[in-house]
């Protein structure tokens, strides 16, 4: 059984997509972005996105097993890394986007 969350967002309807669709035991989340100031804030807001979705799929930080941060920026790596850590120790993937994040954007992270 397939159950599909919604956050609310905004690109939601426009571009077709569910926050998190939990599908059996897996909870697969989408990427979480922010325009705060800075990689570092942002990447934290963008988490705290993928966690809010995660508690409505029954699940928390310790039942990650994978992340994906993209940065627009490769420069940003080390204050997207000291957002990324915060006790958690999964299975990271990523790399520099080119930008396509957009130019408020710095970093992107998805939690599954």
């Amino acid at each position: 059984m397939i159950r599909r969350i919604a956050s609310g967002g905004p690109w939601e309807d426009t571009i077709g997509y569910s926050r998190a669709v939990v599908a059996g035991p897996f909870v697969l989340v989408s990427g979480c972005t922010s325009l705060a100031d800075g990689a570092y804030a942002q990447t934290l807001a963008a988490i705290e996105v993928a966690e809010q979705a995660l508690a409505r799929a029954g699940v928390g930080r310790a039942d990650v097993v994978r992340t994906r941060m993209y940065l627009t920026e490769i420069a940003f790596a080390e204050e997207v890394g000291r957002a990324h850590r915060g006790g958690l120790r999964p299975d990271p993937a990523g790399g520099d986007d080119g930008g396509g994040g957009g130019p408020d954007r710095s970093a992107d992270a998805g939690r599954g």
